[in-house]
């Protein structure tokens, strides 16, 4: 792509997730706030505020409005910006050319309004199969899922442009009714593999208290039903059924824990654990290190960042097949898939388990091929808001 000769920008990212919430999409302002400052210039921050994040202040160009709790949604907050008198206009007397935005909730009117005040450009990605929350959290109703995926929709036609994380999530969006043009901008990782790798095998082995010889497998994201987690129970009692030796460690918190951790007593799965969510980068790193593969069995997720942050390590993915997650993994090429059902996943894990040569080999090409840093990515990113900001101002000329 081409430098379109502008130079030093500041861009604004608008979120309804951020530190200390860790999910794919706070990963993803995170890491852009990082490498696109050392590209461009000032990256502000604007994101509901949530307990824990006093680290963040204007001080950091992060910029907070008031929440109320979601019930059954934690850590999750609503956000209310329009309480603050006049928030959205000391927006948009910041510097912005540009602004993204990574979600159609309160993120998204918020930085479209504060676009329209600076008629800059906006951008918008969408991340997540939001109706699927919806249905969960009103049991199904017909009438507010319509209503949610006609405020989708509306967002996405504001938007200068649309972004998504891979193909797959390209369909997820038309099924959804939107009929605009979409861009692919993949994700990252900044995982690398350790430079002792003893010592960070033991570390994971420390802090999990397991012994060298038992194979872990890990699952590492928010602990929510929509994951498909009570499957993978199924599927781990499956594995145990079959003889084998194993630890399970769910790696996250969410509201579904309680749930899941009866789910693993009722089943007779001592060998599961819940850890907890893990914020430290070099344990989690070892954690990864440490398991024979990611159990990632979700339906839910978009794109699956973690699965890249694995391949880094060599740690190959087992994910359903069809899922969004599986977009670009061929079975026992590059990964493990699945059908859904817990018998042949739990065999599916058997086979892994039992293969060690073919699970490294696996384990290799998922780095070959699905890994990116996210310096590479942001150096795209920066390219195409170049190229935003130059075609809206020749419109506007």
């Amino acid at each position: 792509m081409q430098n379109t000769g502008i130079g030093r920008i500041t861009t604004a990212q608008f979120s309804d997730s951020y530190p200390p919430i860790m999910d794919g999409v706070a990963k993803v302002v995170v890491e852009y706030k990082k490498h696109l400052t050392d590209i461009l210039g000032p990256v502000h921050i604007v994101v509901p505020s949530i307990p824990g994040q006093d680290e963040y202040n204007e001080q950091d160009l992060t910029h907070n409005y008031p929440t109320i709790p979601i019930p059954k949604r934690s850590p999750y907050r609503f956000g209310m910006p329009w309480i603050l008198p006049g928030f959205s206009r000391k927006i948009a007397r910041l510097p912005l050319q540009l602004v993204h935005v990574h979600s159609p909730w309160m993120a998204g009117p918020l930085g479209w309004q504060v676009s329209v005040l600076r008629q800059i450009p906006i951008v918008s990605t969408f991340h997540t199969k939001y109706l699927d929350d919806i249905s969960r959290f009103f049991y199904g109703m017909h009438l507010p899922v319509e209503i949610a995926r006609r405020i989708i929709i509306d967002h996405y036609n504001r938007m200068d442009q649309v972004w998504v994380p891979n193909a797959s999530t390209e369909l997820t969006l038309r099924e959804y009714g939107f009929r605009g043009p979409i861009e692919i901008i993949g994700h990252g990782t900044d995982i690398v593999k350790p430079a002792n790798p003893e010592q960070s095998i033991k570390q994971a082995e420390e802090f999990l208290g397991i012994d060298a010889e038992v194979p872990l497998l890990v699952y590492l994201g928010q602990l929510k039903l929509e994951k498909n987690l009570l499957f993978v129970l199924n599927s781990l009692r499956e594995l145990k059924d079959s003889g084998h030796n194993f630890r399970f460690a769910f790696i996250g918190e969410g509201y579904a824990r309680p749930e899941l951790e009866k789910a693993a007593q009722d089943l007779g799965l001592p060998e599961v654990s819940f850890p907890g969510l893990v914020r430290d980068r070099t344990l989690l790193t070892s954690l990864l290190n440490r398991s024979k593969a990611l159990v990632f069995p979700s339906r839910y997720d978009t794109a699956g960042l973690v699965i890249k942050e694995a391949a880094s390590l060599e740690v190959p993915s087992i994910v359903l097949r069809d899922s969004n997650a599986a977009e670009g993994i061929e079975d026992e090429v590059n990964g493990f898939l699945s059908d859904e059902n817990p018998v042949s996943f739990g065999n599916k894990l058997r086979y892994m388990l039992d293969n060690e040569d073919t699970r490294c080999v696996v384990g290799r090409k998922a780095y070959e091929t699905l890994c990116r840093s996210w310096a590479d990515v942001a150096r795209e990113v920066a390219e195409r808001y170049r190229d935003l900001i130059k075609v809206k101002a020749h419109r506007s000329a």
